[in-house]
């Protein structure tokens, strides 16, 4: 089985090593980065539009008409924290990393704390990585599985908005597939409601092997 925390390379694992796979399982999906971050930076103004929240329009004005430009990670990472604090500001749990940007931006930061430095560490060392899931567009994959594929989201995650798992669980062809949707969760719904999150996953389990005796 493959139980994967949202990035694409899960999905792209089952496809490549079906023989290796019981099952997949997706928590917060990121099905293809460059429009999941378009789409999530629409529904944010969006959101903010409706609440009269000037403010943070003001801030989300300061993100480029091209985001998320691949091409240019520096001025993504930057862009993208400004938009992960505008929806924290929304009430939405994201990723909190605008007091990391000066590492990206510099590799030069003052008087860190202990687990400060653990994370821009662990940021630096995945910036390859990072710049290597942009390029990925699960769709232009042959979405054929021989597994059965779920995928888990937060009704509220405005990070990896669920319309985009949505959408994934449309195309893709397998002989079991399930969009399971925790109720008053965000991106990490294993944090946020992790009963329901793990009486999701337990269920998944043991139809799985209950179906293959």
């Amino acid at each position: 089985m493959v139980i994967h925390g949202g990035a694409a390379l899960g999905a792209s694992y089952v496809l490549d090593y079906p023989d290796d796979v019981a099952f997949y399982v997706g928590i917060g999906q990121v099905v293809t980065p460059v429009e999941d971050e378009a789409v999530a930076l629409s529904q944010t103004r969006e959101l903010a539009t409706s609440l009269g929240r000037q403010d943070l329009l003001d801030q989300l004005s300061e993100i480029s008409t091209d985001y998320p430009n691949p091409n240019d990670f520096l001025t993504l990472a930057y862009e993208a924290a400004i938009l992960r604090s505008v929806q924290r500001e929304l009430g939405f749990g994201t990723a909190d990393f605008v007091q990391y940007l000066p590492l990206l931006l510099t590799n030069k930061i003052d008087k860190l704390s202990e687990n400060d430095q653990e994370m821009l560490d662990r940021m630096l060392l995945n910036q390859r990585l990072y710049r290597e899931l942009l390029a990925i567009d699960i769709y232009a994959r042959d979405l054929e599985l021989s597994v059965p594929f779920y995928l888990i989201s937060g009704e509220n995650d405005i990070q990896v908005p669920k319309i985009q798992s949505e959408k994934l669980i449309e195309r893709v062809q397998a002989p079991t597939k399930e969009m399971i949707i925790i109720p008053d969760a965000g991106h990490t719904p294993m944090i946020d409601q992790e009963k329901d999150f793990i009486q999701s996953l337990t269920t998944i389990i043991n139809r799985t092997f209950s179906a293959n005796g």
